[in-house]
């Protein structure tokens, strides 16, 4: 991957597969390619982002004095918490604090690489915690609290907290690799943390959307919602700013979303309330006005009279067809036209005690 000039930009000639500038071409697909590459090495284990954090903790790592309050509390109230990361255990463990850290969660996974983690996952292995190195071979034994692994899948784990589908809220910051797999592949209620919108609560965004268009609001572009903001609606049960947010909530509360009104229903205020002699629903009679006033006057003789219901149509109801007294319709071979003289043949009329089976049309009738 390079950087181009402003000099050598103006040489450059835009496609609709990618850009050319004399005998180089680049595709749109490479460009993405050398950016995906890029970034895996900047965050790679070893890199340079991890690196520079690891250096300066106190600049980059936000401490929350909170965070070990709601962890323990989780714990407290019977609810089994892990920790899925896609860190490498050395950059993981480089936060030290007064506790040990692994105290706070049931199960810790290291080098989780999701969202392959909640398919069909890697191997899992085992993490010494006194070199940082992986253990030889694949764990196949008991997976206790207090200790380390590698890889994995999140079947292993599910059947050892014994939590399935809705059973587990899973807490994330990536829409793709956290939210979307995690609900569409499992089923999970998920939690998005979306640290921008503490910023969006503000009216500094409102006024950069109004004013630009662009790099304003992650929520919307001017009356619509972005793309990221219609994954949220659809994927996440819940997000806020922080999860430390649920700090504020019994664990018994129920979260419900507004309900979604329908168009004819906006329109009419819920704390409205319709007079009692107002009519909701109009009149369908062609003789009234619109105030019930009859239309026509006495003398008048209407052309078209409302149908009425009768309460009983007595014994004149014919419950059953009558019995077929000519053959309507005979489809013959091709070439044979003898057939064609018994079209109006004459049938027997059955007894009132005997059931006829006739074919008429292709279909088989019962008659009595």
């Amino acid at each position: 991957m390079f950087l181009i000039s402003s000099k050598e930009k103006a040489s450059w000639i835009r496609k609709s597969t990618g850009i050319q500038s004399g005998d180089l071409t680049m595709t749109y697909s490479s460009i993405y390619q050398d950016v995906i590459v890029a970034t895996d090495i900047v965050h790679c284990k070893g890199g340079s982002l991890k690196k520079e954090t690891m250096l300066n903790k106190e600049k980059y790592v936000i401490k929350d004095n909170r965070l070990p309050h709601l962890l323990d509390k989780m714990r407290k109230h019977g609810s089994k918490v892990f920790l899925a990361t896609n860190s490498d255990y050395v950059y993981t463990n480089s936060g030290a604090t007064k506790r040990d850290w692994v105290s706070y969660f049931d199960y810790v996974v290291c080098d989780a690489k999701k969202p392959l983690f909640f398919s069909n996952g890697t191997l899992l292995r085992q993490v010494d915690r006194a070199t940082g190195a992986l253990k030889l071979g694949t764990h196949t034994g008991e997976i206790r609290s207090g200790h380390i692994y590698s890889g994995g899948s999140v079947e292993v784990f599910s059947e050892i907290m014994g939590s399935y589908d809705k059973e587990v809220l899973y807490i994330g910051d990536h829409i793709f690799g956290d939210i979307l797999k995690s609900k569409k592949l499992k089923g999970w209620r998920t939690f998005l943390v979306v640290p921008e919108l503490a910023q969006e609560l503000s009216n500094v965004t409102h006024v950069m959307d109004m004013s630009y268009g662009i790099l304003g609001s992650l929520f919307r572009s001017g009356s619509r919602q972005t793309f990221f903001a219609s994954q949220v609606m659809r994927y996440a049960d819940l997000y806020a700013a922080s999860f430390l947010n649920l700090l504020h909530y019994p664990f018994s509360y129920v979260f419900r979303a507004p309900a979604m009104l329908m168009p004819h229903e906006s329109t009419v205020g819920h704390e409205d309330v319709l007079p009692p002699h107002h009519e909701i629903i109009a009149s369908r009679s062609r003789l009234n006005n619109e105030d019930g006033t009859p239309l026509l006057s006495p003398t008048v003789t209407p052309k078209r009279f409302p149908l009425e219901r009768a309460e009983t149509l007595g014994d004149n109801v014919r419950r059953f067809a009558d019995t077929p007294r000519q053959f309507t319709q005979i489809q013959d071979e091709e070439g044979d036209s003898d057939n064609s003289k018994d079209s109006d043949k004459e049938l027997t009329p059955p007894n009132e005690d005997e059931e006829v089976a006739g074919e008429v049309n292709g279909e088989v009738y019962n008659c009595e």
